[in-house]
């Protein structure tokens, strides 16, 4: 394993504890410690110091996220830092036995660096000595700072799962903050316990009561009413009602209704869907105008262009929706949009066109490549050999 390089930053000087042990042992610090390093330029002893031999000064210390690391410079002479425990430990016991062991403080104090203050752990064995010395948090009842027992977290979950109570709800019968409660039904700490219950389970929005929910459930067991239009109807968002539909909320509701119906035709009777069928095939109106002109969502008129079989289908079949929805940026007469075609077929550039007609430049190029107003310029433009 190789001493971790770490980029150099601004000096921080600190100071630091070392090893009173009147025995020292000294060693050159080589490319087998520290690949890439100046030779015979530095040197490390078991008190937990490194000096620079060129010098004779102790080199530069400082602490990254509590760790002491140590300033050195490499054979191109530009400088690079390590950190000191893992130094020590390398020049005097060798690198890591396994790639998943990692250095250690027996006594936990990150600035006692040592030799005899140290030792090659696995990470897991790290973690243990860090909880045993009280450097890691303890988990569960282990923890002074905990106020539940594993039998309140237990009922906190049951209530949890039951999709009745409101977290801040539960975090005032325990006698805890909301935070704590939150954490729990997000599984941020007692998983130990939470991970033998359903916490996917949400509380609905706080205007609606338990009656409001029977309703809206009623509302779409009937098959009567769009999602978007029982979300207006109860104030809610759309996402609120499905999360009803699918019971992630309230699903101790939900079960009891079959919520799997679809509104019949959402609400678009035949001559409606004839108008909007005869709309878009003449590709003159946008999708804006037709949803305006028959009073029906975008999603609505997307459908019907591609013959979903939830839109009479013995209707739509009878229509070819061939040409592209309209794009107006102004209200353009139709002698207008023939001046347009003369003018294209004249030579007349696009901005030119534009210009003269106070408008944008792509609604010239719509127009001469039959995206805008084709039922007009049709009998004026070859498309195919239009220029775009």
């Amino acid at each position: 394993m190789y001493i971790d390089q770490i980029p150099v930053q601004p000096y921080v000087l600190i100071y630091y504890y070392y090893d009173t042990n009147p025995n020292v042992e000294e060693k050159i610090i080589t490319e087998d410690i520290v690949p890439g390093i100046m030779p015979n330029r530095f040197m490390v002893n078991t008190h937990g110091e490194v000096f620079d031999l060129d010098f004779n000064d102790p080199c530069i210390t400082r602490t990254i996220g509590g760790y002491a690391v140590v300033s050195l410079v490499n054979k191109n002479k530009y400088r690079f830092e390590v950190r000191l425990h893992r130094l020590i430990l390398t020049a005097f016991k060798g690198p890591a036995p396994r790639p998943d062991m990692v250095p250690n403080h027996i006594d936990g104090v990150p600035s006692h660096n040592w030799l005899s203050n140290l030792e090659w752990v696995t990470t897991q064995e790290n973690s243990i000595h860090a909880m045993s010395i009280g450097l890691h948090q303890m988990y569960g009842e282990q923890n002074p700072n905990n106020k539940l027992t594993i039998e309140q977290v237990k009922e906190i979950c049951e209530l949890i799962e039951t999709g009745k109570y409101w977290d801040i709800e539960i975090a005032q019968i325990y006698g805890v903050s909301y935070t704590n409660i939150s954490d729990i039904h997000n599984r941020k700490i007692w998983k130990e316990v939470s991970k033998d219950y359903d916490m996917s389970i949400k509380k609905p929005p706080k205007k609606l009561l338990d009656s409001d929910v029977h309703k809206l459930c009623q509302d779409i067991e009937s098959g009567n009413y769009t999602t978007a239009q029982i979300a207006e109807k109860y104030g809610i968002s759309v996402t609120n009602v499905q999360d009803i539909k699918t019971g992630h909320i309230c699903g101790h509701i939900s079960k009891d209704y079959d919520l799997t119906v679809r509104p019949a035709n959402f609400h678009i009777d035949k001559e409606t869907t004839k108008g909007i069928c005869e709309a878009i095939q003449s590709g003159k109106y946008t999708k804006e105008e037709i949803q305006k002109k028959f009073n029906v969502i975008a999603n609505t008129v997307d459908r019907i262009k591609k013959h979903d079989k939830n839109y009479y289908p013995e209707i739509t079949s009878q229509y070819t929706f061939d040409k592209p929805y309209a794009i107006h940026t102004r209200g353009f007469k139709d002698e207008d949009i023939i001046e347009i075609c003369k003018l294209i077929n004249e030579g007349y550039s696009n901005v030119e066109i534009a210009k003269k007609f106070g408008t944008y430049q792509q609604m010239i190029r719509n127009i001469k490549i039959g995206q805008s107003y084709r039922y007009i310029s049709k009998d004026y433009l070859d498309f195919d050999n239009s220029s775009k």
